[in-house]
């Protein structure tokens, strides 16, 4: 997609990649994407996934223009056969009834149910019956697998309003949390995250999980408020791209595109082979506060996180979405626990207290303030 006009200059103006209009600061889901000169072919060939999609207005709509047209494509039909099978209609509109009569089996008023042995009025009566049950069965269809749509059962999955970003043990790691409100949870849960950048170029990148371990399938429990968690290493692609790395390049400590995104702590934990330092000296140590600071807000990053799973009941697969955006991100803070035990000894989560995030102690805090995005 090409656009005509170039993205307005400050951040504040950019609109979201993923709405955030729902209610408890959560997603409906719903991407900001234009979409043009789209082959019509391929949607006439999903037809009935189209329907499913349709606004309901609409496709209320259609139903009843469907319906309609079979009563007036039937309805001559039934006025050309009336004197030879006696069906004693005096106008056009007698017509227009029996059709709808017979289409709906809402009863007849032929003078002989016979229709006078009439072998016009047979197959007449027999296309129209089977044309009601292929309509019937259509919408049906459309509509029981429009009520079963598991869209709305991610209302109940929500993610924390603010994702922070804070330096552990010398790497910056971004931080963000999700829980199940409901007591029933979702069977296979699994989470990722992509990078929406827009600046040089609009480019989606897969963003790497520590935890949950992305190897592992990034598997969550949603029962309980799960902190996901990202390294921003030489990989990720919240770290500013380095430069100057041909004809030296080494992805064995380095990202350039379309290599495989790796992750530093697979290195660390000994689960990977460092091959070595390139020509060039180079190690992989993650970037900078200050140039992570920097590049995040000038490609104007929004994360984007895509949450996954299995409706028990259904077994119909539900996908959960949210995103931060620059001013979503803020520095050295960490989320306040939300979990604690009641009277009865059992885990009690108080969702009132989900969203805060408070400043860590120590200078860091102190710094925080001339690298935040926006206020907590």
């Amino acid at each position: 997609l090409v656009c005509d006009k170039a993205p307005p200059a400050h951040a504040s103006t950019l609109p979201r990649f993923l709405d955030r209009d729902g209610d408890f600061y959560q997603s409906k889901g719903k991407l900001n994407l234009t979409r043009r000169h789209g082959p019509v072919i391929l949607w006439a060939r999903g037809l009935f996934h189209s329907l499913v999609y349709k606004d309901t207005k609409i496709l209320v709509a259609l139903i009843v223009l469907a319906y309609f047209t079979s009563f007036g494509a039937f309805a001559p039909l039934y006025w050309l056969v009336n004197d030879t099978c006696d069906l004693g209609m005096s106008n056009g509109w007698d017509a227009m009834f029996l059709s709808m009569e017979t289409i709906l089996t809402i009863g007849y008023g032929v003078p002989s149910d016979y229709w006078n042995s009439c072998p016009e009025g047979f197959f007449i009566v027999g296309f129209q019956s089977v044309l009601g049950v292929l309509l019937d069965a259509t919408i049906i269809g459309v509509f029981f697998a429009r009520i079963s749509r598991p869209q709305n059962r991610t209302s109940t999955i929500v993610f924390s309003d603010k994702a922070v970003l804070r330096q552990i043990r010398g790497h910056i790691y971004l931080m963000f949390q999700v829980c199940e409100v409901r007591k029933h949870q979702l069977v296979e849960a699994h989470v990722r995250c992509y990078n929406i950048q827009r600046r040089p170029h609009f480019a989606a990148q897969a963003m790497r999980l520590q935890r949950p371990d992305d190897e592992l399938g990034g598997m969550v429990l949603l029962a309980l408020p799960t902190v996901v968690v990202h390294r921003v290493d030489s990989w990720s692609p919240l770290a500013p791209p380095l430069q100057g790395l041909e004809p030296d390049y080494d992805p064995s400590v380095s990202y350039l595109f379309p290599d495989v995104p790796q992750r530093s702590c697979d290195v660390e934990n000994g689960n990977r082979d460092l091959r070595g330092v390139n020509a060039a000296g180079f190690k992989p140590e993650g970037p900078s506060r200050e140039a992570v600071h920097q590049w995040i807000g000038s490609s104007q990053s929004e994360v984007m996180v895509i949450l996954e799973g299995q409706e028990q009941l259904t077994g119909a697969g539900v996908q959960a979405r949210h995103s931060y955006s620059v001013q979503d991100m803020v520095w050295d803070h960490e989320f306040a626990s939300c979990v604690s035990t009641d009277e009865a000894g059992k885990c009690c989560i108080d969702f009132s207290k989900f969203h805060i995030v408070q400043p860590l102690g120590g200078p860091a805090a102190n710094a925080s303030r001339a690298l935040s995005y926006s206020h907590a």
